[in-house]
Parts: structure tokens; C-alpha cells; sequence
């Protein structure tokens, strides 16, 4: 097969890919500022910040606790507001793919190249789904209690041993009253308290990992689910469009290679895996929220469809 033959869907992989690449980019940036955004709803609402609000402690009014859970509303209506253009970006970007893929199926619909034209422009799409699949957040873990609930005991017997120690009972006839009392009552926390919030792409998890000294993990990570994966799929493209270097057995020794150490198709069934023991995890009043993310989603894409490039391209050849 001459170069030429595959010019057409070339030329259209390339264009789509300069398209997708600015698309893209707005999505990892609004996708990224989403999880900013959150991660600063929470801020009102964290452990620390609530139980040291001595105002939240006031068993008559509770303006404070309405004043925390209305300024997370506030910003959550913001993070609604940039998710929607994401998720518009997104349906740009499949449909993109997906005219890229059925417009290559109709120019070959009656050519011996169908089955290589297709195989390519899988392969460009999963390179277009790869950009947002590493770079955008891919897993988001909530960690928090609603209405949490904290029983406050106070001992007279207590508080008789402090007055006494600092020899105020003597000024204080009803001391003696209050050493066999104890007052009790429940203090509520309306609404969330959060005790973590974490959302990170997966660039950002091994980037995370580098610098926890953990670098065993973050190259086993870096190199088994992006790297060999990504050399095996430009490769397969290689193939498609010079397939005499495909004959070569140093090169099909290569392409073995990646294919057996390649493991993004692993790392996916990790993270949904993951994702799933997270869920409904909480107790004693403690619930872990685990929810996937735009960027899981186009990973997988990319895995989908660089397998299926991959095997296109392994039956052709053997044509």
C-alpha cells in the first residue's frame, strides 16, 4: 500500500486533531477550575472551620450553620454553571470523532483499504480522547458527615473542682448545689462537614506521587498506563501508513513487546474498581462519596479505541 491511498484520512486526522487540541484544552481548564471551585465550597464546611466557629455553638439561633451551607450552595451554582460548558466541549469532541470515523468509512466504503482507513482514524481519535483523558480530573472523593450530631456533657462535679481549686466557692453560695449535677444536651451541625475533598487527573496523581518520594508507583503508573500505551497506538499508525516496516520482525518484535506490558486497559478496570469500593464506605455517621469523572471517561474511550485500532491494524497486516 502507497502512502497516498491513506492521504485522504490522514489529512483528516490531522485536521481534527488541530480542532479537538484547542477544544480540549478549554476542556481540561474548565474541568480543572470546576474542581477548584469545589474544593472551595467545602472550605465553609470543613471540620476545623465549623466546630471552631464559636457562633455555630449557639443553641438558639442558627444563622451561622445557614450562613456556612448558603455560601457552599453559592459557589456549587458556579461549579453547575462551568460543568455545562464542559459537558458541551465534550459532545463537540465525540462527535468530532465519530464524523471523523463515519466520513472515513463512507470515502473507503468500497476500497481494499476500508478496514487500514478505519483502523487510522480510530487510532487519531483515541489520541484526541488521550489529551482529556490523563489531563482532566478523573475521580472525585468526598468525605463528610450531614447533621452530625456531638453530645455535650457538663460534670458540676467538674466544674466544683475548678471553682475550688481557684477558691471561688467560698464567694459562691450555690457551689455546693451544682457538685452532683451534670447538664447534658445535643449539639447539632446542620447540613455537610467535610473532613477531606480530593478530585486529580491522572498526570496529577503521578505528578502527586513524584513528589511523595513514591517514585517507583508514579513510573510504574507514568510508564504501564500512558507511555507504552501511547508508543504502542502511534506505532499501529506507523504500520498503517508504511506497512512494509510492519514485515520487519524486529519491528512485530516491538509491537509484542508494548502489547504485552501495555496496561492502561488494567489501569482502567483499577480506577472503576476503586471507584466502586468507595462507595457507600461511611460509618458511624461518616459517608465517602466517590464519583468518576470527565476524565475517566475519555481514558477509557482512548483504551476502547486504541484496542480496537490495534486489532484493525494486526488483521490487516496479516492480509
Amino acid at each position: 500500500m502507497k502512502i497516498h491511498a491513506m492521504a485522504p484520512v490522514l489529512l483528516l486526522g490531522i485536521i481534527t486533531l488541530v480542532i479537538g487540541h484547542f477544544i480540549s484544552v478549554q476542556i481540561v481548564e474548565d474541568s480543572k477550575e470546576v474542581a477548584r471551585i469545589k474544593l472551595a465550597s467545602t472550605e465553609p464546611l470543613l471540620m476545623v472551620n465549623r466546630l471552631m466557629n464559636v457562633n455555630e455553638w449557639n443553641p438558639i439561633s442558627k444563622a451561622a450553620q445557614k450562613a456556612a451551607m448558603d455560601k457552599h450552595n453559592e459557589i456549587i451554582a458556579q461549579a453547575n454553571e462551568s460543568q455545562e460548558r464542559i459537558d458541551r466541549h465534550a459532545v463537540i469532541i465525540v462527535w468530532l470523532a465519530v464524523g471523523m470515523v463515519v466520513f472515513t468509512i463512507l470515502l473507503y466504503l468500497k476500497s481494499t483499504y476500508l478496514s487500514a482507513s478505519v483502523a487510522l482514524s480510530l487510532a487519531f481519535s483515541a489520541l484526541l480522547f488521550l489529551r482529556i483523558g490523563v489531563d482532566a480530573p478523573s475521580m472525585e472523593i468526598q468525605v463528610y458527615s450531614e447533621n452530625l450530631k456531638i453530645p455535650v456533657k457538663i460534670s458540676g462535679a467538674h466544674v466544683y473542682e475548678y471553682l475550688k481549686e481557684g477558691s471561688y466557692t467560698k464567694y459562691l453560695p450555690f457551689t455546693e448545689f451544682i457538685k452532683n449535677k451534670e447538664v447534658g444536651f445535643d449539639q447539632v451541625f446542620y447540613g455537610k462537614i467535610y473532613y477531606q475533598y480530593q478530585t486529580k487527573s491522572i498526570l496529577e496523581s503521578i505528578a502527586l506521587l513524584f513528589k511523595a518520594k513514591n517514585h517507583v508507583v508514579a513510573w510504574a503508573l507514568l510508564l504501564f498506563s500512558v507511555i507504552l500505551p501511547l508508543l504502542k497506538l502511534l506505532l499501529n499508525v506507523w504500520m498503517l501508513l508504511w506497512p512494509r516496516f510492519g514485515q520487519k520482525k524486529a519491528y512485530a518484535a516491538v509491537v509484542y513487546f508494548l502489547s504485552k506490558w501495555s496496561m492502561a486497559d488494567v489501569f482502567v478496570v483499577a480506577m472503576f474498581l476503586t471507584y466502586l469500593s468507595l462507595q457507600n464506605m461511611g460509618q458511624q455517621g461518616v459517608t465517602v462519596e466517590s464519583q468518576v469523572s470527565i476524565g475517566f471517561y475519555f481514558f477509557l474511550a482512548y483504551v476502547i479505541l486504541s484496542i480496537a485500532s490495534s486489532m484493525l491494524t494486526q488483521n490487516w497486516a496479516r492480509k
